[in-house]
C-alpha cells in the first residue's frame, strides 16, 4: 500500500464513502488496536495469556463492552464531554483487567487501559489521557 496506507485507514476516507462518522471512527479504533495488540502490546498480552483471554470472555468481556459502547455513544453525543468520558472508558478497562489477572498482575491493567486509550485517541487526539502502571513500590533512582 506503500504511501497509501494513512489515507486509506483513515475515518476521512470512510466518509467519503458514505460510511456514517461514528462507524468510520469505530472501525479505524478497531485497526489502531490491533496495531497496539501486535506491536507494542504483544509481549504483555503473551505473558499474562490465559488470565486476558478469560477476562475477554463472560461478564468481565460483556463489561468491557459495556464500557466501550458507553463511551462511543455518549462521546458521539456530547463531544464537548469526550475527555472525560475517555478517563471513564480507560479506567473501566484497566478495572476488568486487574478484576481479571488479579492485583498483582499490574501490566494487564496497563495494557487494558492503553488498548482504550488507543479508541479515545482516534477520535479525540486532543484528550491528553495516558496509562501508567499503578505505583509498584520503592523509588527509582
Amino acid at each position: 500500500m506503500g504511501g497509501e496506507y494513512s489515507a486509506c485507514i483513515a475515518p476521512s476516507y470512510f466518509v467519503t464513502a458514505s460510511v456514517p462518522i461514528l462507524q468510520s471512527y469505530q472501525f479505524v479504533s478497531i485497526f489502531n488496536q490491533m496495531h497496539y495488540v501486535c506491536g507494542a502490546g504483544m509481549q504483555i498480552y503473551l505473558d499474562n495469556e490465559d488470565c486476558m483471554s478469560t477476562t475477554w470472555g463472560g461478564e468481565t468481556g460483556d463489561l468491557l463492552n459495556a464500557c466501550r459502547y458507553s463511551f462511543e455513544q455518549k462521546s458521539d453525543k456530547l463531544p464537548d464531554n469526550a475527555c472525560f468520558l475517555a478517563n471513564t472508558f480507560t479506567s473501566c478497562f484497566e478495572q476488568q483487567f486487574q478484576q481479571g489477572c488479579g492485583l498483582d498482575a499490574r501490566d494487564t491493567q496497563f495494557w487494558g487501559c492503553e488498548y482504550a486509550r488507543v479508541e479515545v485517541f482516534t477520535r479525540f487526539p486532543q484528550c491528553e489521557v495516558s496509562c501508567v502502571l499503578p505505583y509498584a513500590g520503592g523509588i527509582i533512582g
